[in-house]
Formats: structure tokens, C-alpha cells, sequence
């Protein structure tokens, strides 16, 4: 959208930790190395996302903000609406964040900051050094 239109509307009203999908992987291998590895093994329920707690709408003015320091965009500002303004289909909540101390206790999973990944992702995308 960041090429199409000069103003975006994004939801502000709904919160969550945005979470890499290669953070997520290596967490996955990194927790299954341990298994293999111990005759011990802690079953439960373990949640990872990104480190921090954000808005889609926080989290769209980030996207552009790194993104713009390696290309240009249409857009020109990024503005707030509520879930009521964005009707849709699907029920979201309102805040989906997940609570990490399971992971980070039993298997020493170092969690990242979502923002650094996120600039990561991005430099990746769109093929910079």
C-alpha cells in the first residue's frame, strides 16, 4: 500500500508483540536440539512472539520509517482509526500479546526486541546490506 496510497488508516486500538517468523524458527530448532539432547522433557504449553508490546498502527509507522531510509514510498502519513472504524469479517482482539516466562525459563529462549527484527525483515525484503 505504501506505493498505492498517500494516506493509511490503521487500527491503533489493538495490541500484540509482532513476531519474526525466523525468530520463531530458531526457537523451534533451538528448543528441539534441547529435547533430543536430555531425557528430561518439560511438557506444556510455551508462547513465543517479539519482545514488547505494540499497535497495528505503531507497528505500520515503524515498517515506513525503516523502510524509507532504503526507498521511497507514496505515503505520507499513517492514521489512526479504531477496530469499530475497520469493520471486518473475523473477530480480532484487542490485546493478543502472549506472556514468554515458560520458554525463557525451561529452555533459555533468548526473545528479541520485535523492532529489531523487524528492521532485519525489512533489509531483507527489499535486498539491502
Amino acid at each position: 500500500y505504501g506505493n498505492e496510497k498517500e494516506i493509511l488508516k490503521v487500527v491503533s486500538d489493538q495490541y500484540g508483540c509482532p513476531t519474526c517468523a525466523t525468530d520463531l524458527a530458531n526457537a523451534v530448532l533451538d528448543i528441539s536440539k534441547q529435547i533430543s539432547q536430555s531425557s528430561k522433557i518439560i511438557w506444556g504449553t510455551y508462547h513465543y512472539c517479539g519482545l514488547g508490546i505494540t499497535t497495528w498502527h505503531k507497528l505500520s509507522e515503524k515498517i515506513f520509517d525503516i523502510a524509507s531510509q532504503y526507498q521511497n514510498f507514496k505515503v505520507l502519513s499513517i492514521e489512526e482509526i479504531t477496530t469499530a472504524e475497520y469493520p471486518t469479517r473475523a473477530k480480532r482482539p484487542r490485546f493478543s500479546a502472549l506472556n514468554c516466562n515458560l520458554i525463557k525459563k525451561h529452555f533459555g529462549i533468548n526473545i528479541k526486541p520485535w523492532q529489531e527484527s523487524l528492521k532485519k525483515t525489512i533489509k531483507r525484503i527489499l535486498m539491502v546490506s
